[in-house]
Order: structure tokens, then sequence, then C-alpha cells
């Protein structure tokens, strides 16, 4: 093996390039003294091609990694929404008319409920009657009527529509 400095030289302003020494086998070389080629802005040009390729690979391993983690939460959110549902279903039968229609009444589509948390608020507020309710108050009535100490807005959304499924055959 012998070693071929490529990348020895100097830029036209006087200022030093970096070198570089690569290891070819000896018929590699002596085949390489047969042509007339710039050699060192051969192998810059192949490194920069592969840093390149290592460099795209490394942002389409994050686009991946993106696009499946956006899959998943819209699955996780489907879910509960179709549980807040089946939920708002089983709660409708047992509560008393003016619950239901209050809670039956929110418009999902009317308002920004952007805010994590709103809709969650807003059902609560429902239930509640109060639409001033303090947060202990809210997370009381969310412990009361889900079980659990916090709930998503997807479930509390999609307890609203199964709520006013009911409340629709009423």
């Amino acid at each position: 093996m012998r070693t071929v400095c490529l990348l020895c030289a100097y830029l036209n302003n006087g200022d030093r390039m970096a070198t570089l020494n690569v290891y070819l086998a000896d018929d590699l070389k002596a085949r390489m003294s047969r042509h007339s080629l710039n050699w060192s802005q051969i192998a810059a040009t192949a490194i920069e091609t592969a840093i390149n390729i290592e460099e795209r690979k490394e942002v389409s391993m994050e686009q991946a990694a993106l696009e499946r983690l956006r899959a998943q939460r819209q699955t996780v959110a489907q879910q509960r929404e179709a549980d807040g549902e089946a939920k708002g279903k089983t709660w409708a039968l047992s509560a008393d008319y003016e619950t239901l229609e209050r809670v039956a009444s929110i418009d999902l589509d009317a308002a920004d409920y952007s805010d994590e948390g709103a809709i969650v608020y807003v059902l609560a507020a429902a239930l509640l009657d109060d639409d001033r309710a303090s947060r202990r108050e809210v997370g009381d009535c969310i412990r009361e009527t889900f079980g659990v100490d916090k709930i998503s807005d997807d479930m509390a959304s999609g307890f609203i529509v199964g709520a006013a499924a009911v409340f629709g055959e009423v």
C-alpha cells in the first residue's frame, strides 16, 4: 500500500487547504500515475458527494420518524375520541335531561378550542352548570365523570359527540 497525498494544495491567495492522506493499493496507484487527472479534485468531489448522501439520509430518517410519530398521534387521538364517544353515550343514558341538553348543545365548531384543555373545561362547565368553575371544580368533575384525574380534549370532544347522539334520539 502506498500513501498518496491527494488534497495538498494552496489556493491562489496563498491560503493552505486541508491535507488528506489516502491509502491505496499499489496497482491502483500505478494506474493513477498513467493519467494526468486532478486527483485532489476527484477525491474532494467524491467526499463531498458521500457527505451529502449521508446528510440526506439523516434528514430522511428524521422525516420518517416524524411521519411515524404524527401517524401515531393521529391514531391515539382517534382512539381517545372513540373512547370518549362511548363514555358520552353511556353517561347520557343515565343523565338528567337538563345536563344532557347543556352538554349536547356544546358546538365544537363554533368556538376556537385551540388551547389545550379548552374542550375539557367547556365540558366540565356544562356538566357543572357553571361557566366560571375553578380548576379544582373542573378536576373533581372530570374525576367523578371519567374516573381519572385528567382527560384529553379528544376524549372530551368524543364525549360531547356521544352525548349529543343520545340527545338527538330523545
